[in-house]
């Protein structure tokens, strides 16, 4: 005789018995609970077409914006935002400098660039240039702790594109302009 038949004969009627009350209680358990509410499926997320452009705001998206940006410049990011911003802000001195340390082994801090306003010799706002890999806080703080106007961008987030008007109006507003 097999193991099942010894399990289901009649001798275990009792073990079936108690399994059987066992189950009944925790399906009256179950039953007598609060059910969880079914969960609504994601709404389709819409498809967009070359011809239709993605969803997307002032200088952020999927697909680069007709305006000129830091990625149709035809230099690098920094040269990009030094154009920029000393065509939109003649009055100010801006001096830029390298932020990230170069170690013997390539850059120990991710590399960046500070960039400083000043104006009638003192410092108006203080910009930094870095790559969204970075956890840097501490010029932000200095800034905060100085009482200066702190910005920052990124110049490899993706689908931020740091559009010439975006870059422009926000500068403008941290300059109170």
């Amino acid at each position: 005789m097999g193991f099942l038949d010894k399990l289901f004969n009649a001798k275990n009627n009792a073990l079936i018995d108690a399994l059987k009350d066992l189950t009944g209680k925790e399906q009256a358990a179950q039953q007598s609970a609060p059910q969880p509410q079914p969960q609504q499926a994601p709404a389709a997320q819409p498809v967009y077409t070359e011809d239709e452009p993605s969803p997307s705001g002032w200088s952020w998206g999927e697909k680069m914006p007709d305006e000129d940006n830091q990625y149709n410049f035809s230099g690098t990011y920094d040269q990009y935002f030094d154009s920029v911003l000393r065509d939109a802000f003649p009055e100010y001195e801006i001096t830029f400098e390298e932020t990230g340390r170069q170690g013997r082994y390539g850059y120990i801090a991710l590399p960046g660039k500070k960039i400083t306003f000043r104006k009638d010799g003192a410092t108006a706002l203080i910009i930094e240039l870095i790559s969204e890999k970075s956890s840097k806080k501490k010029l932000r703080e200095d800034c905060k702790a100085a009482g200066i106007p702190y910005l920052r961008y990124y110049y490899d987030y993706h689908g931020w594109w740091n559009t010439r008007s975006y870059v422009v109006e926000r500068t403008r507003k941290a300059l109170n302009l």
